[in-house]
């Protein structure tokens, strides 16, 4: 347990989160980050950190990532498609990429550093800089996340075209009425899920600045 009296570090992002499931980027799971410092708004580190996340997920055999950037006028997003039980794997790596293609990651023995904007930067992934001790780190941690119950749980339920939502706590297949929930602890069997009573429902989604709760009500 860390000291409650201990600093935050001071990431060279922020608001790195999983995408668990389909969102504004991918029609699958991710990772999504906000690029900090003065090279948020770099090109070529975008370019970098888009090599990084290509050649990690390739080396955990992670297909087709698609790492993506959208700039803002406040700041610049990062995503990339990840495997959908890997996601806290998935959010380390796009971290980890992100402080190198940035410039704070100089290595494993340096705290931190400051960026061109002269403000300093703290190293959250102590992985080092060799490419094949990066990877070994990450397919521990990814090995390590993987369910393989609830891996097979999801396989059976896309094979029958049946939804299904998984957080932190619970599994649910089907959606509305046709739906049923298990603790992520207490997963079933395949034997054990009552298909024929499970279906899907159609669904709208409202998005936007303004209007949404006006939109749905009406």
């Amino acid at each position: 347990m860390s000291d409650s009296n201990t600093p935050e570090p001071n990431t060279c992002f922020a608001d790195s989160r999983r995408l668990t499931g389909p969102n504004r980027y991918f029609a699958s799971t991710g990772a999504v980050l906000e690029a900090l410092g003065f090279s948020a708004s770099d090109a070529a580190a975008h370019e970098r950190w888009r090599v990084s996340v290509i050649s990690v997920c390739a080396a955990l055999g992670w297909d087709n990532p698609q790492p993506f950037v959208q700039r803002y006028a406040s700041g610049t997003l990062l995503a990339f498609a990840t495997p959908p039980d890997q996601l806290f794997t998935a959010t380390e790596i796009n971290e980890w990429a992100w402080e190198q293609a940035s410039g704070i990651f100089l290595s494993a023995t340096i705290a931190h550093r400051a960026d061109v904007s002269g403000v300093p930067f703290d190293q959250v992934h102590k992985f080092g800089t060799d490419f094949a001790g990066v990877v070994a780190a990450f397919k521990a941690r990814a090995a390590a996340e993987i369910k393989p119950a609830l891996a097979t749980l999801r396989a059976a339920a896309h094979t029958r075209d049946l939804p299904i939502m998984v957080d932190d706590d619970y599994v649910s297949i089907g959606a509305g009425s046709g739906s049923v929930t298990w603790p992520l602890a207490e997963l079933p069997s395949i034997e054990n899920v009552p298909w024929p009573t499970l279906h899907s429902i159609p669904i709208a989604l409202v998005t936007g600045s303004n209007g949404k709760t006006t939109v749905v009500r009406l």
